[in-house]
């Protein structure tokens, strides 16, 4: 999933709000997160590592 070359349908799952799909998550990305809070570029450096 990381090289970016997988399929990522096979992960989403549907919810209740139209054209939202989720990915369930480790808790090591919400540790990423909390590590990234202040970084002017965080949302964009876990984006593009996604």
């Amino acid at each position: 999933m990381v090289d970016g070359k997988d399929d990522l349908s096979v992960y989403t799952y549907p919810t209740a709000v139209n054209g939202l799909e989720i990915i369930p998550a480790k808790i090591n990305l919400a540790k990423l997160e909390s590590k990234l809070v202040g970084d002017f570029d965080a949302p964009f450096r876990l984006k593009d590592r996604l």
